[in-house]
């Protein structure tokens, strides 16, 4: 049977357990979220990275011609951050 007191008591815990749950969605959405978005971005950069490198080894053991490779890296690369290479005039 329930006494005065464990039914105050469970006022008490219900109260507990709202302000933990509150703080825990605070904490996931001002630091948790925020902060796993930003380490898939990097894994994801990273990993591109990777992809990079090796397709340009591949093509290296194959012989390709340097500005077949640099074009075929620079598609990986967003135009504003493309290094493009000038030829030399010959007069």
């Amino acid at each position: 049977m329930a006494t005065d007191d464990t039914i105050g008591r469970m006022g008490a815990d219900m109260a507990v357990a709202l302000v933990t749950t509150f703080y825990g969605l605070i904490l996931a959405n001002l630091v948790f979220i925020p902060f796993s978005t930003k380490l898939e971005n990097r894994t994801r950069e990273e990993i591109e990275n990777m992809r990079m490198i090796q397709e340009s080894i591949r093509m290296i053991a194959e012989s390709w011609h340097h500005r077949k490779v640099e074009d075929y890296l620079n598609s990986f690369v967003r135009p504003s951050e493309r290094i493009v290479t000038k030829l030399p005039h010959r007069s």
